[in-house]
């Protein structure tokens, strides 16, 4: 794996095979492949139960998606995206605080852009937008957020869940629990 972190002496980090398609190849042997049929209704039930990273190939009415989750469940798995050893991860975590946030940097294609919708075209419903149990009031995303306060500079993080209200409309928090300085 690369380790770009002590190859740079602390300047920059990054992480390994950063696209998704080339991240799933690449670490096919550590990811649990569910390749029957499912329906998304029982996407929750199941992610309760393995151990490991896990990858839906077949959902039931979405046949262009593809659903992966648990990325951080274990240290194998986290030391699969921090690219080290299970026995490394918390040294590498901390050395990635340590150095901090990279500078943003504009994209002008990436996996995200593949298929845009706007306007009347827009339907949340043609995207696995998962309802995790029985008592969540919604389907919802879970995205990770990170924020600058234009004024101090200081960052701060959250991971939103997003819920599904209506064909074209999402809630997400709009204030963050988590504080972190970097």
């Amino acid at each position: 794996m690369m380790d770009t972190l002590s190859q740079n002496q602390g300047l920059q980090w990054e992480f390994p095979n950063a696209r998704p398609a080339s991240f799933l190849k690449a670490h096919q042997d550590g990811i649990l492949h569910i390749q029957k049929p499912v329906k998304l209704e029982h996407i929750g039930a199941l992610l309760g139960q393995p151990d490991e990273t896990i990858l839906f190939e077949n959902l039931c009415g979405y046949p262009d998606y593809q659903l992966i989750d648990l990325l951080f469940v274990n240290r194998k798995a986290q030391a699969r995206v921090l690219g080290c050893e299970p026995a490394q991860v918390v040294p590498r975590l901390a050395e990635v605080l340590r150095i901090g946030a990279r500078p943003l940097r504009q994209a002008r294609e990436a996996a995200c852009q593949e298929r845009v919708f706007t306007g009347d075209d827009i339907d949340l419903g043609l995207l696995p937008i998962v309802r995790h149990t029985d008592i969540d009031p919604y389907p919802y995303t879970t995205s990770f957020a990170v924020h600058r306060d234009p004024e101090t500079g200081q960052y701060n993080q959250m991971f939103p869940r997003c819920g599904v209200l209506s064909r074209s409309e999402m809630v997400a928090p709009s204030s963050p629990r988590q504080r972190i300085g970097f």
